[in-house]
């Protein structure tokens, strides 16, 4: 790292400072800082030099200064600790620092916090970058942190932020695609033993993570099996079952009065008889209706529907096409009425497997 500080030159005095015979009064801050880039020992800079730059320059109040004062011990602190240690000659160079500016013990030890603890995140990170933290990786965080005199909690948290971060990133990456593959299940499983982290997943997230590992399984040809109580035709294997709403189109018909001019005739006194009344005409509309509730069944030959008043049975062969919905699945069959399968869960899972058996009976 390049030195804490660097001579600078000092600004020129404006038209207000020559007419007045004075100077800038930022040339005081240059000065100080050419007087620490200059010195040979920063612990050997004594009070009357800095005195001599406040007179020169007027200052009857250093404590104007004070934020500048506070980011030149930083600067300071922060070039001793590039290399994570403090040797003598660098804490004896604090202290003169925070003599000569007065900072009170309070400000400086919030300076020494705020360094510290940016030092250690930044070599945390450092460690973290292959995903794997070594034995002699773990003895130089635990010297680093006696060296920065780091309170175990705040190790503790910036750790689980740090570490469970880099975790949740790679399992983001995995499941950005929707599917987990079992190499990517023990990349993560080994990443998290490196790291010594347990993933804590919410029952939503891991019933998400299994869903992508089913999808992986089904991309790949390998639909898992599933037992059922009903029974199979012969080498039928079931793949998927859950309780649906079973949905067709009907024909609503419902009464239109006559859409033309009418009038009234008065026929008898308090009678009317009101012309185009009878013109009343008959109007259908297609409508899904819920048919009947149950369970349906995805088989490597048919899509079964056990129902409360029916049963149904679609053979894979007579489906020509399906749509996917939040909501369920429209079914197109080659004859008969096509129904819509209501139900929200897994329905992508559904479909995926669907896709796989109609694409390998068309090979």
């Amino acid at each position: 790292m390049a030195a804490p500080f660097a001579v600078k030159p000092l600004k020129q005095p404006g038209l207000i400072d020559r007419i007045l015979g004075g100077q800038p009064i930022e040339n005081a801050l240059i000065e100080i800082n050419n007087l620490l880039a200059t010195a040979d020992n920063i612990k050997n800079v004594n009070d009357e030099q800095l005195e001599r730059i406040f007179q020169k320059y007027k200052v009857k109040n250093p404590h104007r200064f004070d934020k500048d004062f506070n980011e030149i011990y930083r600067t300071y602190l922060t070039y001793c600790l590039s290399d994570k240690k403090m040797g003598e000659d660098e804490v004896a160079a604090l202290q003169r620092l925070k003599s000569l500016f007065a900072l009170n013990d309070n400000n400086a030890q919030n300076i020494f916090r705020s360094v510290a603890e940016a030092t250690y995140k930044e070599s945390l990170d450092q460690v973290l970058m292959d995903g794997h933290i070594s034995d002699s990786e773990k003895e130089f965080l635990d010297r680093l942190q006696n060296e920065l005199k780091l309170p175990d909690e705040f190790i503790k948290n910036i750790y689980a932020a740090k570490a469970g971060g880099l975790l949740q990133k790679r399992f983001d990456e995995a499941m950005s695609d929707a599917r987990i593959s079992p190499e990517e299940d023990r990349e993560l499983e080994a990443l998290a033993k490196n790291l010594h982290v347990v993933p804590n997943f919410d029952e939503k997230t891991r019933a998400l993570l299994n869903k992508y590992r089913l999808l992986w399984l089904i991309d790949n040809g390998d639909i898992p099996e599933i037992p059922v109580s009903i029974n199979l035709q012969r080498n039928e294997k079931c793949y998927f079952t859950c309780n649906v709403d079973w949905y067709e189109t009907r024909a609503v018909r419902y009464r239109v009065n006559y859409g033309g001019p009418t009038m009234s005739v008065k026929i008898a006194p308090g009678v009317r008889w009101r012309m185009g009344s009878l013109g009343v005409r008959t109007m259908s509309n297609q409508e899904l209706t819920r048919i009947d509730t149950g369970t349906m069944y995805l088989t490597n030959k048919r899509l079964i529907f056990m129902g409360t008043m029916k049963n149904t049975t679609i053979a894979l062969t007579k489906i020509l096409d399906f749509k996917p919905y939040k909501n369920g699945v429209d079914i197109r069959k080659e004859n008969g009425k096509s129904p819509f399968i209501g139900f929200s869960d897994n329905v992508d899972v559904f479909a995926e497997i669907l896709s796989r058996l109609l694409m390998a009976m068309k090979r």
